[in-house]
């Protein structure tokens, strides 16, 4: 059930530190140790190298290309797409906990508070299962399931449940809200005042989201009216590209995903289940989306696509390649399993039953043998005006993938096919930069970065910079100033985090240098200390040679007054007595 009100701070602190970041991210991106922290390629741009981080000490992710940072909580609303609210509650879950909400306050808009809404939705939802079994005109429906093969087992597992062909069908005496039931589609008012429901005299299919709420419906028909399937429209918490069919069963049941068979149908989903295939899931029709296959993605990276066996079918499977090429990435595999033309999932593995099916799915074709065997059915390859067009046709695709290696190999089987010559070496347009040219001091900036990164990454240590003389501070360079903001921003805060730095700096007019001069520095945990104390110790010295040039070089044209000559002698015996140190060393 969803809760309103505010969620309180400490609660959201504690569940933080609660999860590993390195496991919720790993299990989206996979992740590789480099030294103490794990790298991947950024989920969030296009990239050859590694440059997203991960640290595991300190639980956050930062990417050295494109600047995506977060938590636990950023990573979840970035990549999974989800709100903060729904974040929250994704992470409850993987802790084990129940998010505790404050009442009475204003954190939640009314206009956002859809409690009613998801209550409503059940509590049809079980109307439906019970007038399955008891409605006078069901017998129809109960037929029709047991015809398919559906034992009683099944249909409770997938709720199934009938609306009855009364224009209003949802009993008054259930004291359903009118003005709920429209939002949620299920009450149809025309203009001229008549109100009817949405559904009737249909086999009732509700589609829970992956928490288990239902958000919607699918409604199949009896007799010959049309449309064949009926969906719930567009509501306030049901948006069908966002949304798959049988997901929510297919967690419960299986602990390991080792691979999702993404079928077209409800039936399809449910016969395969009685089969024993309890890894299907539905696309809610041919009309599949990139925000189906991302979600199917967080839980598993092996999908095989198994779509009707006729024209149609085929024409949705293509649809679905078409977009599932924007999403591949190295570590996900795409398969389509091809099925006769007269036949659907359902109606095949009634046929051949469940180990034959089963062996179908493990000989699927792969993505890449099946995108070019369907091009080249529309081309006449014998022709040099068939190879042009599959050119055309089949060259932006591929462009779309962003998996670079996997592009490569495509484009080398597009020119084989083609009949031209390919080359590797093709040059990606280079990311743009913010960063700016630097001015002066060319041999310091690396002294500057690293102290600069060590202390970003490493807030507490700011007693290191006060432990040391402040000469630094004195470089006219607009690096300096960027580690003299963070300094004073962390001296005014000293409870500050690495990602509370970057929302209190991000309106800065110096966080897009700031941004740049962001690297990651490879070092044990025992060593950052004294590697920043060295980098502020060698920023000072360089301050100090900085003003004996510049002093010296103004006696060489006019005479010093008596307070820089006594600098100069300071710093000058400065110079000696560390020079002394050093030689003693030696």
């Amino acid at each position: 059930m969803q809760m309103t009100g505010r969620i309180p701070k400490d609660f959201i602190d504690n569940l933080v530190t609660r999860i590993d970041l390195i496991e919720l991210i790993n299990a989206r991106v996979p992740l590789k140790k480099t030294g103490s922290n794990y790298t991947a390629r950024c989920p969030f741009h296009n990239e050859k190298t590694p440059s997203f981080s991960v640290n595991p000490i300190k639980q956050f992710y930062y990417c050295f290309g494109c600047g995506a940072s977060g938590d636990a909580i950023g990573f979840l609303t970035n990549y999974d797409r989800l709100s903060f609210p729904e974040a929250i509650e994704e992470l409850a879950t993987l802790a084990g906990v129940d998010v505790p909400y404050e009442e009475g306050t204003q954190a939640s808009k009314p206009s956002e508070d859809f409690t009613e809404l998801y209550e409503l939705q059940q509590s049809v939802s079980k109307f439906y299962q019970q007038a399955l079994i008891k409605h006078p005109q069901a017998q129809q429906a109960r037929e029709f399931l047991n015809n398919r093969g559906l034992d009683q087992t099944t249909i409770e597992k997938f709720e199934i449940g009938y609306a009855p062909p009364e224009w209003q069908n949802l009993p008054s005496e259930l004291n359903f809200n009118p003005d709920k039931l429209k939002q949620l589609g299920l009450l149809i008012e025309k203009e001229d005042g008549h109100q009817y429901h949405r559904f009737r005299n249909r086999i009732m299919y509700p589609i829970r989201d992956r928490r288990g709420r239902v958000v919607g419906f699918g409604g199949r028909v009896l007799d010959q009216s049309t449309p064949k399937y009926l969906n719930s429209p567009e509501t306030p918490i049901f948006h069908k590209h966002n949304e798959i069919y049988g997901l929510h069963q297919t967690l419960q049941t299986n602990d390991r995903l080792q691979q999702l068979l993404v079928v077209e149908g409800y039936m399809d989903v449910i016969s395969l289940s009685r089969h024993g295939i309890s890894y299907s899931v539905a696309t809610l029709g041919t009309a599949s989306s990139r925000e189906q296959y991302e979600l199917l993605f967080r839980y598993c990276k092996h999908l095989v696509l198994c779509f009707d066996g006729d024209q149609a079918g085929q024409t949705a499977a293509w649809r679905a390649i078409k977009i599932i090429l924007q999403t591949l990435r190295a570590e996900r595999q795409i398969r389509i399993m091809q099925l006769p033309e007269e036949h659907d999932p359902d109606s095949l593995i009634q046929e051949q039953g469940h180990d034959d099916f089963s062996n179908s799915i493990n000989n699927a074709t792969v993505l890449s043998d099946f995108f070019f065997d369907y091009l080249a059915k529309q081309h006449d390859l014998s022709t040099i005006e068939g190879r042009s067009a599959l050119v055309r046709t089949a060259k932006p695709l591929i462009a779309e993938i962003p998996d670079e290696t996997y592009a490569q190999l495509m484009q080398a089987r597009l020119a084989e096919l083609a009949q031209i010559s390919f080359s590797s070496n093709t040059p990606r347009p280079a990311r743009t930069s913010n960063h700016q040219p630097r001015t002066q001091f060319d041999s310091r900036p690396s002294l500057v970065k690293t102290a600069f990164n060590l202390l970003l990454q490493n807030p507490d240590l700011i007693q290191v910079l006060n432990q040391q003389p402040t000469d630094w501070k004195m470089i006219k360079d607009p690096d300096i100033a960027v580690l003299l903001l963070l300094y004073e921003t962390i001296d005014n805060n000293p409870e500050s985090s690495f990602l509370s730095l970057m929302k209190q700096l991000e309106h800065h007019d110096e966080f897009t240098r700031m941004k740049s001069l962001i690297s990651e520095i490879l070092l044990a945990e025992s060593e950052i200390k004294a590697e920043l104390s060295d980098a502020i110790h060698g920023l000072n010295k360089e301050t100090r040679q900085q003003r004996v040039h510049q002093l010296v070089t103004k006696a060489s044209q006019q005479a010093l007054n008596t307070q820089e000559k006594e600098e100069l002698n300071q710093l000058l015996a400065h110079k000696q007595h560390n020079n002394a140190k050093i030689g003693k060393h030696k």
